[in-house]
């Protein structure tokens, strides 16, 4: 083949055939054919561009691509498909025994109808992974067809859908769950409609006061029941969109148990269990929303009751470990099975064993108690060892610094000791200053005073206090820039800062905290608070106090800024 230049410039491709003739004379001649093959060599040179195109794209795409020719041999397999089932080589047989047993059926009608057919052909298969893992794949065949119409191959792809097909699952399984919760929620609906509208019609029949005064006693305890379903939805509807919120104040663990077991004791003596309550010791404290934290131990209390067979046993024990408060409830009642337990916290999953509907209630108790212990810095968790094996649930809650530090301030505590503090106080308000100053004194406190922010870093130097009571909105440096200079300085690590403002929002606590301080008093700070705050660092325990009385926690453990 030889590349020529025509007359008029343009490159042909020839091919040419030359052969040697001699004649009878002797005479020899050489005979040459030339024929033009330029238009076969471009065909040739678009076919193999075209070639590796398809190559390059079968490699690149995120599928797993094949080609298969009439009399079923694999023609074609991409570098995909053959990491996916670990082998160099593909045979029709290695492509079905990689197909799920329970797909096979519809992987031979599959094949059947694309022979059959010569068009598209698609369905979804779990396909094996060379590591024996099962995943969902979108097949889909083509045929190619010869210029006369007749099948040359067929191009299949496989596309992983696994993860679409798990999400599906999640969906269908979610949606059958919220018909389910539905159901009950009309079942639940209609359990006290009935007595209402029977005691209804019954009042309308007997009006006699012995008649009425029952009537009114079955509505109210009805009505108290749809409330309390009506509640329970609220509240699921108010925590899923963020829109519960919290009342924190400083509260007795104890307290709450107490408050939470006058409703589960009437219930376990009328089923005859056997209640141990091991309540915490008295200086356990919580920073959190008494009505919430009631509300959960409620539920699981009640819960330990309703589902423990008659004559059971239920131990309530409460303490401190580390940081923690825990509440633990355990019972010996009908149990969880092991496959129920991942899912106790989903909305609208309910367990026939878990959820009786004999017992009354939504099901949606231990979601609502979950997320309102998650909005409390805690944790819940649920376990059993499996149907009829009882249940144990145990919930964690931070403690406020009093709880901690029990065990090392006891002696004190109960002596009243009190050692005198050094008091530094801060405000460009001079008879404000002086008069807190006086009130200090009179606790038996040594204090210092200052009125602008160097000041109050050259007293804090040569005084080193215990405690600063620091004014935010002092002049040449404010309270913050104060604060955080305090923490940089080494010597003074151990004091202890209350802001003094007249702003207490939300955001004005956040900013304190972030400047170092332990405590945020709103102007006018009361004496009691200042005492109380006093008394507390002398001891070495938690303030838990704002200036206007009500309950709160110190700031916390902050970084030094």
């Amino acid at each position: 083949t030889v590349m020529y230049t025509t007359r008029d410039d343009r490159q042909i491709v020839v091919d040419t055939r030359m052969a040697a003739l001699r004649f009878d004379g002797g005479t020899a001649r050489v005979l040459q054919a030339n024929r033009d093959v330029t238009q076969g060599k471009r065909t040739e040179e678009a076919l193999r561009a075209s070639e590796s195109r398809f190559r390059q794209l079968a490699e690149a795409t995120p599928a797993m691509i094949w080609q298969v020719s009439p009399d079923g041999l694999f023609t074609y397999v991409n570098q995909r498909l053959r990491d996916y089932l670990g082998s160099e080589t593909m045979r029709a047989a290695d492509w079905r025994d990689a197909i799920h047993p329970d797909d096979r059926s519809r992987l031979e009608l599959f094949r059947e109808s694309s022979r059959a057919v010569h068009q598209i052909a698609s369905d979804e298969f779990r396909v094996r992974r060379h590591d024996g893992e099962y995943r969902w794949f979108y097949v889909q065949t083509a045929p190619v067809l010869d210029s006369d119409g007749t099948p040359a191959c067929r191009i299949g792809t496989a596309t992983d859908i696994d993860e679409l097909k798990c999400a599906q699952g999640a969906l269908v399984e979610a949606n059958q769950r919220k018909d389910e919760f539905l159901a009950t929620l009309a079942h639940e609906l209609r359990n006290p409609l009935a007595p209402i509208r029977f005691a209804l019609e019954g009042l309308k029949e007997d009006v006699s006061p012995l008649v009425s005064a029952h009537a009114r006693a079955v509505i109210e305890r009805q009505v108290k029941q749809l409330v309390r379903l009506v509640e329970d939805l609220l509240d699921v509807s108010r925590i899923t969109t963020n829109k519960i919120r919290l009342r924190r104040e400083r509260v007795r663990l104890a307290d709450l148990i107490e408050v939470a077991l006058e409703s589960a004791v009437p219930l376990a003596k009328a089923a005859e269990h056997r209640l141990d309550i091991k309540p915490p010791p008295p200086t356990v404290w919580i920073h959190g929303d008494a009505a919430r934290l009631v509300q959960v131990f409620s539920n699981v209390l009640n819960n330990a009751v309703k589902f423990t067979p008659r004559g059971g046993q239920i131990s309530v024990t409460a303490d401190v470990e580390g940081r923690d408060a825990v509440l633990r409830v355990r019972d010996t009642g009908i149990g969880i099975a092991p496959e129920a337990l991942p899912h106790l916290f989903e909305m609208f999953h309910q367990e026939g064993n878990i959820l009786d509907r004999s017992t009354g209630g939504l099901g949606i108790g231990l979601t609502l108690a979950h997320r309102l212990i998650e909005m409390h810095d805690g944790r819940i968790d649920v376990r059993s060892a499996g149907m009829g094996k009882g249940t144990d649930v145990e919930i964690r809650l931070p403690t406020t610094m009093a709880a901690r530090v029990v065990a090392h301030e006891a002696e004190p505590a109960a002596t009243g000791a009190r050692r005198p503090l050094r008091v530094e106080i801060v405000d460009d308000n001079v008879d404000a200053a002086e008069m807190l100053g006086l009130l200090v004194s009179s606790l038996g406190h040594l204090t210092q005073l200052a009125y602008d922010g160097p000041s109050a870093l050259d007293v804090a130097d040569t005084f080193v206090p215990d405690v600063i009571v620091l004014d935010i909105g002092l002049p040449i440096m404010n309270g913050y820039e104060v604060a955080r200079e305090l923490r940089r300085r080494p010597a003074l690590h151990h004091v202890h800062l209350a802001a003094l403002t007249g702003w207490g929002q939300a955001e004005d606590r956040r900013r304190a905290r972030e400047a170092g301080f332990d405590t945020h008093f709103t102007k006018p700070v009361s004496a009691t608070a200042v005492k109380d705050l006093l008394s507390a660092v002398a001891r070495g325990v938690e303030y838990a106090g704002d200036a206007n009385g009500r309950p709160r926690t110190r700031f916390g453990d902050r970084p030094i800024v």
